[in-house]
């Protein structure tokens, strides 16, 4: 097949290198791997170890969990190159029925050792690029006084950089994704446009979280951060004047906690720690609200539309399944009067939040996970069988200008 992968026949060995969690990235990986799983297509995970639960896919976790925590705590770097030697010796040189499928971030050198032993390399691209994420979140933490806390090194954009210019194709599960990676000059038939999923399983409990309320309940679900845009629904929340309540479910940024810490002592905000029953939650509220500054697709927007919440949005919380105006309404998130008046909106109207929360309901099921493997399983044959030989391995011009643009 003269180096490239069979549309009928595929090994895809991919690689996690943080543990198994079962929520976050992990949950992702796993789902998505298993809904691609089909006769022909055999999956296999390698990660660290497993925290909580096991993956639903054959894995390998190179170290016990009693072992694992304390090792990558201790020495993270030694754990993730246990972890990529243990994938390595997964890949038979040369195999063009072999896909390496790369979750997370993995070291310096790793991409280049991939590319060496002639396997098709794809990436999953959970979040916008680092170079548009630091952009964003300096932006950000300047407007409120405080220090960035992203951590996103010049060194970090480089690698990156150089993580992608190595890959063959790239999974992109928003627009918003695929146009930070344009940005980038990252080409434009690298990218694989997709989606994430949710699993409508996990919603079928009619329990609520919450007692009722005398008003509208507004929800957010996630860490409750700048990068979210957790400090500028609040701020809204605090000058709408609504009767009715503004639930925070998630872990707090000390930043957050400060700049906002008027807002979040109000008698009608209600914050939460980690919710396991996200479902009973969005079943005790009215409309979900996410005012991201920086996403890939969030999987809590697909599923509060299940649970048949309209939703206040950005473009970035957004994901695929919010259109504005029909499942809810998409916002620039530093626009407060337009915030302002759209929680007045959706409080006000009961029949405009059953209308867009049964259109979000409608639209949510193109984006099960079962769906979302078939397209997925379906767009890298599409790239498989399309690709011809590997390129030569030094025609790559277009990394010196994302090395450019991530400086």
């Amino acid at each position: 097949m003269d180096g490239t992968s069979s549309a009928e026949s595929m090994r895809l060995e991919s690689l996690l290198t943080l543990p198994f969690t079962g929520r976050g990235v992990s949950y992702s990986c796993d789902r998505v791997v298993s809904a691609m799983r089909a006769p022909g297509v055999s999956p296999h995970v390698t990660l660290p170890y497993v925290m909580d639960g096991e993956p639903s896919v054959p894995f390998h976790a190179i170290l016990p969990r009693q072992i694992g925590r304390p090792g990558r705590r201790i020495s993270p770097g030694l754990v993730l190159g246990l972890t990529e030697n243990a994938f390595l010796r997964r890949l038979p040189r040369g195999d063009s029925d072999t896909v390496a499928y790369i979750w997370s971030d993995t070291s310096p050198g790793f991409a280049r050792s991939l590319r060496e032993r002639g396997t098709v390399v794809v990436r999953e691209k959970v979040n916008c690029s680092k170079a548009l994420a630091r952009r964003v979140l300096d932006d950000a933490y300047r407007r409120i006084g405080h220090a960035p806390q992203h951590g996103i090194s010049d060194e970090a954009l480089a690698e990156e950089n150089e993580r992608l210019a190595l890959a063959d194709a790239i999974f992109c599960p928003s627009e918003c994704v695929a146009q930070s990676l344009v940005e980038l000059g990252v080409p434009e038939e690298k990218l694989l446009r997709t989606s994430y999923g949710f699993d409508p399983d996990r919603f079928a409990s009619d329990a609520r979280l919450l007692p009722a309320t005398d008003g509208v309940t507004f929800v957010f679900v996630g860490t409750i951060c700048v990068r979210k845009g957790a400090h500028l629904i609040l701020k809204a929340w605090a000058r709408s004047g609504i009767k009715g309540r503004l639930v925070l479910a998630g872990p707090l940024e000390p930043a957050v906690e400060t700049v906002a810490a008027q807002e979040l002592a109000r008698p009608d905000v209600l914050r939460l720690p980690f919710v396991n029953d996200v479902a009973a939650l969005y079943k005790s509220a009215d409309v979900f609200v996410l005012p991201s500054l920086e996403e890939g697709d969030p999987l809590v927007t697909r599923e509060a539309a299940f649970c048949g919440l309209p939703s206040l949005v950005s473009p970035m919380g957004a994901g695929q399944v919010v259109q504005d105006g029909q499942q809810g309404y998409i916002l620039d998130p530093y626009a407060e009067d337009d915030w302002v008046e759209a929680l007045r909106s959706m409080a006000a109207q009961p029949g405009l939040r059953q209308r867009m929360g049964a259109a979000a309901h409608e639209r949510s099921l193109d984006f099960t996970w079962s769906k979302v493997g078939v397209g997925r399983r379906r767009t890298l044959t599409n790239f498989l069988s399309g690709r011809s030989s590997p390129e030569p391995r030094n025609t790559r011009p277009w990394i010196t200008s994302m090395a450019a643009v991530g400086a």
